[in-house]
């Protein structure tokens, strides 16, 4: 099946891809001779580093490479083909230079991971399927079914990297929605992070979990897990990473520390600039809205409108309600009543679809 999309990609030494955290396995396989076991281990980690670089097509590469070796041991063989499908599957939900439909490959390694009862890697496997739904089909409900399920298979494989990762995902989804059910996610995102030694889980944690306590308007819970994520965020040090400051400053702003929020908005926007077009629009719909708090209607629109060109450009729909509304908000603001029907109709109509997308 030949599938078309467009992703606007950077290179950057980041495991946080636009809306998806990338998995790959850190399985050890024991029971090989050390030529191979450390073949295996190089490749594995030679195409997990690929994959948080955002360098997919070696990453491809690599996988194809795993899916071709023969082991003397047949239990081996087939968590490398696993690892193999996994990672040439995520290489090609990111990778605009595929159109093959990656959808093969986690089914693949799904039956495989089932047939030899490994939920350790299915939990892998599934955030593959959810990151698949969240970027190629633009449908949040089966991307969180597929995310749920992993964390159901990293529980009763005891991969708490995955189960820390997944949750990650899934609150990252709530964040778009901007709907608080997703603090209960983002809590045990950050104590899963935190336990695991996982820093940059554990701050994403961290900063969802104040979002959405802002949502709730709890907000002394909510400053003090930003002030937590300041100090998180000093001991890592620079991350050219749009979302941590763009959750950062949304929650900051909805808090009314206006300064602190435009200044990580600015930051956002510099690095969302060159990565996925999903973080770029996101970026963009936060950022308006602060302006719109500033009464600076004129540059919010021009954020706005920069951002729709670009969706309409890329022909990618998946913040296209969200960025229609924001754009209605904004002409609203501004004075500008017919803008704002002509977009507050064109919203409707787009939720409309998105529905009825996700319902299938």
């Amino acid at each position: 099946m030949m599938i078309k999309r467009k992703l606007s990609l950077g290179i950057t030494a980041l495991a946080l891809i636009g809306c998806g955290i990338i998995m790959t396995f850190c399985t050890p396989f024991g029971h090989l001779c050390h030529k191979e076991e450390d073949m295996i281990t190089s490749m594995r980690r030679r195409g997990h580093n690929a994959l948080r670089e955002m360098r997919f097509v070696e990453a491809y590469v690599i996988g194809d490479s795993l899916l071709g070796l023969k082991l003397n041991n047949e239990a081996r063989s087939i968590e490398a083909r696993i690892m193999g499908l996994n990672m040439k599957g995520q290489s090609v939900v990111f990778a605009p230079e595929y159109t093959e439909d990656p959808f093969q490959y986690f089914t693949e390694a799904e039956d495989l991971c089932n047939k030899s009862d490994n939920n350790y890697m299915l939990a892998a496997v599934y955030n593959g399927f959810g990151n698949y739904y969240l970027h190629i089909k633009k449908n949040r409900r089966f991307a969180l079914i597929y995310f749920f399920k992993g964390l159901n298979a990293a529980k009763k494989g005891k991969n708490n990297k995955a189960f820390s990762t997944l949750l990650a995902n899934i609150s990252k989804i709530y964040f778009e929605n901007e709907d608080p059910t997703g603090l209960r996610y983002a809590i045990e995102c950050y104590n899963m992070g935190k336990a695991a030694g996982l820093g940059r889980i554990e701050l994403i944690g961290c900063l969802y979990t104040g979002f959405f306590y802002a949502l709730r308007e709890e907000y002394e819970l909510a400053m003090n897990m930003m002030k937590e994520a300041e100090l998180k965020m000093t001991a890592l040090g620079q991350m050219e990473d749009a979302q941590i400051p763009m959750i950062y400053g949304e929650t900051m702003r909805i808090l009314g520390k206006h300064d602190v929020a435009e200044s990580n908005m600015r930051a956002a926007m510099k690095y969302s600039n060159g990565v996925t077009l999903q973080t770029f629009i996101k970026t963009s719909i936060c950022y308006s809205k602060l302006l719109i708090q500033k009464k600076d209607y004129a540059n919010a629109i021009l954020v706005l409108e920069a951002a729709e060109k670009k969706m309409k450009k890329e022909e990618d729909l998946y913040f296209k309600p969200a960025l229609l509304k924001s754009l209605a908000d904004a002409h609203l603001a501004a004075g500008h009543k017919d803008k704002a029907g002509e977009y507050s109709q064109a919203h409707m109509e787009a939720s409309e679809f998105e529905a009825q997308n996700d319902s299938k």
